[in-house]
């Protein structure tokens, strides 16, 4: 038996096999019929709620601001350079 004949041999039992599993699920014609329980877990179970953290003094926040290097020497990057007054320096135009 060829390869691809085997593939459709096992897409056809497949294919049978689904279909008779969905003819036996119970459908809404019969309201009798048990179904298995639903499982329901909420969304919310696991949440925490937010909790503000404790305010500090604006004074200390600036003090340790100042102590490391003002606004933008807290996360350690340089001072930004002015802008150069030859505003075309760099790409090779003329002014």
């Amino acid at each position: 038996m060829s390869a691809q004949l085997r593939r459709v041999h096992v897409c056809t039992l497949l294919l049978t096999l689904s279909t008779s599993a969905m003819a036996a699920a119970p459908g809404p014609e019969q309201p009798e019929a048990t179904v298995p329980p639903v499982d329901y877990r909420s969304a919310f179970t696991d949440y925490t709620p937010f909790r503000p953290s404790e305010l500090t003094g604006w004074r200390e926040v600036n003090d340790t601001a100042r102590q490391l290097g003002g606004h933008l020497g807290h996360m350690g990057a340089p001072s930004p350079q002015p802008p150069s007054p030859d505003h075309h320096h760099g790409h090779g135009g003329t002014p």
